[in-house]
């Protein structure tokens, strides 16, 4: 084998082919690598770019849908279905915000416990009410102390995301 190869390419002219040959081969190579990584590079950024789209509307919808279950609490029983419905929708949704945080954004931080914790101490508060039992008047949580903590708490949230899609712009 190494015979048949110095014999034929013995002559200068056939070692400059051979020579020749070598170097297509390796920039061939090093573009397709090169290529290869400028795509994934793109493929990753356009699926960040996505997720974080997905990331904010969820934030928002959250946000929304918290405030109508708050509404829904001061202007219905607790016992409402509608309203236990989406109390039962805001936790999938707090649970999606977390779960794309942990995927993709780890650098924000969401804490679904901080949010629901002010829905059902609402909610305990009206079903208290309704069971005829007493409220402790210093536990009693207006719509306004209720709609402002949850406005604190995702204010951070919303402003990370902003900070976050200004590096995609």
């Amino acid at each position: 084998m190494i015979e048949w190869f110095v014999k034929t390419f013995e002559t200068a002219a056939q070692q400059a082919t051979l020579f020749s040959i070598c170097v297509s081969t390796l920039l061939a190579l090093s573009l397709l690598l090169l290529n290869q990584w400028f795509s994934k590079q793109k493929d990753n950024r356009n699926l960040r770019i996505v997720k974080l789209e997905e990331f904010a509307t969820a934030i928002y919808s959250y946000e929304r849908l918290c405030f109508d279950i708050l509404s829904r609490l001061y202007n219905h029983p607790p016992t409402d279905q509608i309203t236990i419905d989406k109390m039962v929708e805001s936790v999938e949704l707090s649970d999606k915000i977390e779960m794309l945080s942990a995927l993709y954004f780890p650098n924000i931080q969401f804490e679904p416990k901080t949010t629901q914790s002010i829905i059902y101490k609402v909610h305990r508060q009206f079903d208290v009410l309704e069971l005829n039992n007493k409220s402790v008047p210093k536990t009693y949580v207006s719509y306004k102390d209720a709609t402002e903590h949850i406005k604190d708490i995702l204010k951070d949230l919303k402003s990370l995301v902003k900070q976050e899609m200004g590096k995609h712009t």
